[in-house]
């Protein structure tokens, strides 16, 4: 009989890459094991009494399921980590899992526990136990991590095998002497909003053209307002399309020249927007927070240092580009190279992690 395999996390909406890449891999489970998927998003980002009610409802769910399936043969139940207070809740269904004998898999999407010791990360590795298998995103967060909790049984999964359907969408022509510059997230401050702002006006300042293309749902009121400011200061200038998904976010790809990402945000490990930006033949710019300084080759863009000023950084090297078209063609050429591997040595590890997973290694 096939293994029973419980995997408790988050699924769109609201839609980022921790609940995409928990979709994608229980979409890929489905027909290798006998699988129940308990969604614990609250399904929305908006913090609120109703937020944390359902949230609570839907973890106790994840606890039920795996009590359901106590009496199964081979089972295993798998985690995605959660980041700041949401880790409680892995660290209880690790403890469930554990008593009830399931094999278990966390799978860590957060490199906040990584750059200082979390006391409820240390307890979810002893609750899960020496044989728990961990899953990294790449060797510097298997690397750092283990620093902090200890040598973990552990494997390498990069997000590059979200990108697999992008490799060979072709950009639209470029505009000669115009740099299309792109940022997409859940627009805040933390996730780079204010810096790319500022990024267009100190190239306004200093005469380079270019457009602007921004792209998600603002966070917050103060990033709504910033953004409405902008478009007044810009005008033509910023191009903002709010949230994008499906064909308007490959049209949105497809639209750039460089993708530019100034995340502050303390639980960054790989952003996916990093490899779909770079499938499309667009070099990044980005902070070097998580795994991106590993992702990111010289080549392909640049990793600016965290606590360094990224205007100026990013300023330095898309005036060289604006000057220079035929750096910045390679650079693209290159982007696509190195996604591209990236998404083959992924999806190998992708294979490797769904046969352990589903108990055919």
């Amino acid at each position: 009989m096939p293994s029973l395999v419980v995997a408790i996390g988050p699924l769109p909406p609201p839609t980022h890459g921790f609940s995409e890449n928990t979709k994608i891999i229980t979409d890929r489970l489905r027909g290798r094991c006998r699988l129940r998927v308990v969604d614990t998003s609250p399904g929305s980002p908006r913090r609120s009494p109703v937020y944390y009610a359902r949230r609570v409802w839907r973890e106790i769910r994840g606890g039920l399921a795996l009590l359901r399936g106590i009496t199964a043969g081979a089972r295993l139940t798998y985690l995605p980590a959660a980041g700041a207070g949401g880790l409680l809740f892995t660290v209880l269904q690790a403890g469930i899992a554990r008593l009830a004998g399931y094999g278990i898999a966390i799978h860590h999407h957060s490199f906040a526990y990584i750059e200082e010791r979390s006391a409820l990360m240390g307890l979810l590795v002893r609750f899960a136990g020496p044989e728990a298998l961990h899953i990294f995103l790449c060797a510097v967060m298997q690397r750092r991590f283990e620093a902090q909790y200890g040598p973990r049984n552990g494997m390498i999964v990069s997000n590059a095998f979200y990108i697999r359907d992008n490799l060979g969408r072709e950009r639209t022509p470029p505009v000669a002497g115009l740099l299309r510059l792109g940022h997409m997230s859940n627009l805040s401050a933390e996730k780079g909003l204010d810096d790319f702002l500022g990024l267009l006006r100190a190239l306004k300042a200093a005469g380079i053209r270019f457009r602007g293309v921004l792209a998600g749902p603002a966070a917050t009121d103060a990033a709504a307002a910033a953004i409405a400011a902008a478009a007044a200061e810009l005008g033509a200038d910023l191009d903002y399309r709010g949230p994008v998904y499906g064909e308007a976010k490959t049209r949105f790809f497809a639209d750039i020249d460089v993708f530019v990402f100034p995340t502050r945000y303390k639980f960054e490990a790989q952003p996916n927007v990093v490899f779909e930006a770079l499938s499309f033949g667009a070099p990044v710019i980005a902070f070097a927070r998580g795994c991106v300084a590993g992702d990111l080759p010289e080549s392909c863009g640049s990793a600016v240092p965290v606590g360094a000023d990224f205007i100026a950084a990013a300023r330095e090297r898309l005036a060289g580009w604006s000057a220079d078209p035929a750096a910045l063609a390679a650079s693209a050429r290159a982007a696509r190279q190195s996604a591209q591997s990236a998404c083959e040595e992924s999806e190998r590890s992708f294979e490797e992690m769904l046969a352990r997973l589903s108990g055919a290694r």
